[in-house]
C-alpha cells in the first residue's frame, strides 16, 4: 500500500466530519468576502518517510502569508499564498541553505463555536481546514563539500519545474471573537506535505505555528454606515421643526442688466429634514400679487435659479418696486409624520432700481394723493431722486412722461424740475392705456 495516500486518505476522513458541526449563526453577515494575512515559526523542513521516521533537513524557519476567501455561513472557501523560509541546513555540514516554499492552495475552513459546541465560550471559535495547491520551492545549495569550501553555490529559482511539487496543508486554528465582526485575530498550526516525482519513500514535510487576522470587509462597511446611521438618527431626534430660507445675491436697487450675469441669483435652502422634499417651488410676486415668474419641481431642490426680469405674461418690470420671492418646500412623509409640518414656507423681498426697457421706464409706485403721510412722502422722494438722477444722466434727451391722468404726468414733471432737470426737455401728457401709472421715454 502507498502510505502517501492513506496518510491524504485519513485527513479527508477526518475532515469530513467537521462540516455536521459547522457554525453559520455567529459569523458576519453583510458581506462574507474576507481576507486575512499572518506570520509564524516554521519547524524544521525533513523528510517524512512511509515508516513515520522524520530526518530533520533545515533548522528554524519563518513564514508569511496572505489570503482571501468567502464565508458561507461557517463554511470558508478561500486561496492562501504562502512563503515558508528556511536560512541554513540542520547540520554546518549539510550543503543546502536559503531554502524557501513558494504555494498556493485552495483552502476549506470550518467555523466550529458556541452554538454547535456548547462547552466552548462565546469569544473562542476553533477552525479546523484542509488545503491543496502548488509549490515551488527555491534555494541555494553547494553540489559537494569542495564546492561549499570554495563557496561555488548554485541557485534553483522560483518557478523552475525542478522545485515543483504539490502541497497538501492540514491546519487548526483558533479564532477570537471579541464582539464584533469585522476583524478576527487568530492563532494555531498547521503541517504540510509536498509530493513531487521524487516522492516514493518519503516527502518533505514541516509544520508551523502562526497568528494572523482576518478582515471583513464588508462588515467594516457596514459598522461605519451603522454607525454615521445611528449618529444621524441621533442627530435627527435633535432636531427641531424644519426651516427655509431664500438667499438673493442683490435686494436693493436690482437692474436686471447691471446684476451678476445680467440676473438675479435666488437660492432657496432647507434644513432640518431628514430626506430630501416631495416638491418645492419658487415664486415672485408683484405689489398686486400677481405673480410674475414661477419655477418648481420634485426631490432636490436647486442651488440656484437666476432670474432675468422677464415678467411671464409680457408686461414690463416696474423700476422702484418691492417684489417678493416666495418659496414653498413639500416635506416627504416620513418628515411631514416626524414633525408634523406639512409645508415649509419662506419669502423675501427684492426692490428694483431704475430699470430702462427699450428707453422706457414703468413706474407703479408714487402715490398721488394730496394728503401724503409721512412714510408715503419719503418713498415718493426717493422715486423722484432716482428718475431724475437717470434723466439727468442725458442731457441731450428730451422726455416725456406718461400718467394715466395729465395730473399725474405733471406732478413727476414738476418733481424732476425741482430736482434740476431741464424743463425744456420735459413733456407731460395724458395716456389711458398706460400697463402702469407712469411711463419714462427717453427719446434721444
Amino acid at each position: 500500500m502507498n502510505y502517501r495516500f492513506f496518510a491524504i486518505a485519513s485527513l479527508l476522513l477526518l475532515f469530513s466530519f467537521t462540516p455536521l458541526l459547522a457554525e453559520g449563526d455567529d459569523v458576519v453577515q453583510e458581506n462574507h468576502f474576507y481576507i486575512e494575512a499572518s506570520g509564524g515559526c516554521t519547524l524544521p523542513l525533513g523528510f517524512f518517510s512511509t515508516q513515520l521516521q522524520y530526518t530533520p533537513l533545515m533548522s528554524y524557519g519563518a513564514d508569511a502569508s496572505f489570503g482571501f476567501g468567502f464565508n458561507f455561513g461557517g463554511f470558508m472557501f478561500g486561496l492562501e499564498i504562502d512563503r515558508d523560509m528556511w536560512w541554513q541546513s540542520a547540520d554546518e555540514h549539510d550543503l543546502m541553505i536559503n531554502f524557501n516554499n513558494n504555494m498556493a492552495l485552495l483552502k476549506l475552513q470550518v467555523v466550529l463555536s458556541q452554538s454547535k459546541w456548547g462547552f466552548l465560550p462565546r469569544w473562542l471559535e476553533i477552525v479546523p481546514g484542509l488545503g491543496i495547491g502548488v509549490n515551488f520551492a527555491n534555494a541555494q545549495f553547494y553540489t559537494s563539500t569542495r564546492a561549499k569550501a570554495d563557496g561555488t553555490i548554485t541557485t534553483v529559482p522560483i518557478f523552475d519545474m525542478n522545485g515543483f511539487s504539490v502541497a497538501v496543508k492540514a491546519s487548526l486554528e483558533f479564532s477570537l471573537w471579541f464582539g464584533v465582526d469585522w476583524v478576527i485575530p487568530y492563532f494555531g498550526a498547521d503541517y504540510t506535505l509536498l509530493f513531487d516525482s521524487l516522492s516514493t519513500i518519503s516527502f518533505p514535510a514541516f509544520g508551523r505555528a502562526f497568528a494572523g487576522v482576518r478582515i471583513y470587509p464588508g462588515s467594516i462597511a457596514h459598522a461605519v454606515k451603522y454607525g454615521y446611521d445611528a449618529r444621524a438618527k441621533q442627530e435627527v431626534n435633535r432636531w427641531g421643526i424644519g426651516q427655509t430660507s431664500v438667499g438673493l445675491s442683490q435686494q436693493d436697487n436690482f437692474v436686471p442688466s447691471q446684476g451678476k450675469n445680467g440676473a438675479l441669483e435666488i437660492s432657496p435652502r432647507y434644513q432640518y429634514l431628514e430626506f430630501r422634499p416631495q416638491s418645492w417651488s419658487v415664486e415672485i410676486i408683484d405689489a398686486s400679487g400677481k405673480t410674475c415668474a414661477s419655477w418648481n419641481g420634485t426631490d432636490s431642490v436647486p442651488k440656484k435659479i437666476l432670474w432675468d426680469g422677464t415678467i411671464s405674461d409680457g408686461s414690463p418690470l416696474l423700476s422702484m418696486q418691492n417684489y417678493t420671492v416666495r418659496c414653498i418646500i413639500i416635506p416627504q412623509a416620513a418628515d411631514r409624520e416626524r414633525n408634523g409640518q406639512q409645508m415649509l414656507g419662506t419669502q423675501s423681498t427684492i426692490k428694483t432700481g431704475i430699470v430702462e426697457l427699450e428707453q422706457s421706464i414703468y413706474i407703479d409706485s408714487i402715490v398721488f394723493d394730496s394728503d401724503l403721510t409721512q412714510s408715503e412722502q419719503k418713498a415718493n422722494d426717493a422715486v423722484y431722486d432716482a428718475l431724475a438722477k437717470a434723466v439727468k444722466a442725458r442731457s441731450d434727451t428730451t422726455v416725456t412722461i406718461y400718467g394715466k391722468t395729465l395730473r399725474q404726468a405733471q406732478t413727476v414733471r414738476q418733481e424732476l424740475i425741482a430736482r434740476g432737470c431741464t424743463e425744456a426737455n420735459l413733456t407731460a401728457r395724458a395716456s389711458s392705456s398706460l400697463p402702469s401709472a407712469i411711463r419714462v421715454d427717453l427719446n434721444k
